[in-house]
């Protein structure tokens, strides 16, 4: 929310954060699916309220931003469908989406779907555990998202 929210920004020659994946970590035991399962509700909210706050101070949200926002969303409600995880409240969440002001508009953009052709994956990797999505994203889209949409 910073940064697209931000009109003056500036970089540092420096590595002020180094994040590395330590699998021996306290918040990695039980694997990815155990870590998945402690944050995975509140990183889709967190996305929504994310979007909503942007277009609160900024009266606008670039659609590539949309679309990015959106793919990170699919791919994290995918991950739970693989985990066989309680959907409802993720969905709950979701439909949120459709309602943020501008997002509407986002989607009647080539920008959006330029970026979305580059983005949506259809399979994803953890721990040597390979997965394909259960639900195409347009047919995602179409079910949470816009249900009007015509392509």
């Amino acid at each position: 929310v910073a940064w697209n929210s931000s009109d003056k920004i500036f970089r540092v020659p420096e590595i002020i954060y180094l994040w590395r994946d330590n699998n021996n970590s306290l918040s990695r035991s039980g694997g990815d699916k155990s870590f998945f399962k402690k944050g995975w509700l509140q990183y889709i909210n967190s996305q929504v309220l994310g979007m909503h706050k942007l277009y609160e101070i900024n009266d606008k949200v670039s659609p590539s931003l949309v679309a990015f926002t959106l793919c990170n969303i699919y791919d994290t409600y995918e991950r739970g469908m693989h985990y066989e995880m309680d959907m409802d409240e993720a969905i709950e969440m979701i439909t949120r989406f459709r309602s943020l002001e501008g997002m509407q508009a986002a989607f009647q953009t080539e920008e959006f779907w330029n970026t979305i052709i580059g983005s949506v994956k259809c399979v994803d990797r953890k721990e040597n555990d390979i997965y394909f999505y259960k639900e195409r994203f347009i047919d995602w889209f179409k079910q949470y998202i816009n249900k009007d949409l015509v392509l």
